[in-house]
C-alpha cells in the first residue's frame, strides 16, 4: 500500500504486507483511532494464515494499524488484531464508526465475510489509546 501526496503525487509511504497472497492492502481505512487528533491507517490482509498449536495453517485474517505521529507514519511495527475463524477473512472490511460509546475514542468495524454460515459479520474492538 503506497500513500500519495496530494499534491504532487510523490510516495509518502509504503506499507508491505508480511506473506504473500495474503491480499495485504484489500481494505485500507484511514481514521482516528487513539483520540490525538491524528488519522491512523488501517490496512487489511483477508487472506492471512497462521500456524495453531498443532501445527496446521489456518486462513484467518488480520489488520495492521499504523498509528500516525506528529512527524508522519511509522512503516515498521504496526498494531495487529487477528481473526478466529478459519476461512473467516477478517479484514476483508473496514470501517469508521466514529464515537458511538461516547468515551473520546472512534470506534470501528472489520468485516469478517466467511464468518459462520456464510453469514458476514464483523468485530468492534476495544482498542487502548
Amino acid at each position: 500500500v503506497t500513500i500519495l501526496n496530494g499534491s504532487d503525487i510523490r510516495p509518502l509511504y509504503n506499507f508491505s504486507g508480511e506473506q504473500m497472497a495474503a491480499y495485504f492492502g484489500y481494505a485500507v481505512a484511514a481514521m482516528d483511532i487513539n483520540g490525538d487528533g491524528l488519522d491512523d491507517l488501517l490496512i487489511g490482509a483477508p487472506l492471512f494464515m497462521e500456524k495453531t498449536e498443532g501445527g496446521r495453517v489456518q486462513e484467518v485474517g488480520r489488520v495492521y494499524i499504523y498509528q500516525q505521529k506528529t512527524y508522519g507514519m511509522e512503516p515498521g511495527a504496526p498494531a495487529v488484531l487477528t481473526g478466529h475463524q478459519e476461512f473467516g477473512r477478517f479484514g476483508s472490511a473496514i470501517a469508521s464508526l466514529g464515537d458511538l460509546n461516547q468515551d473520546g475514542y472512534n470506534g470501528m468495524k472489520v468485516g469478517s465475510e466467511g464468518h459462520g454460515m456464510g453469514k458476514g459479520t464483523g468485530v468492534s474492538p476495544d482498542l487502548p489509546p
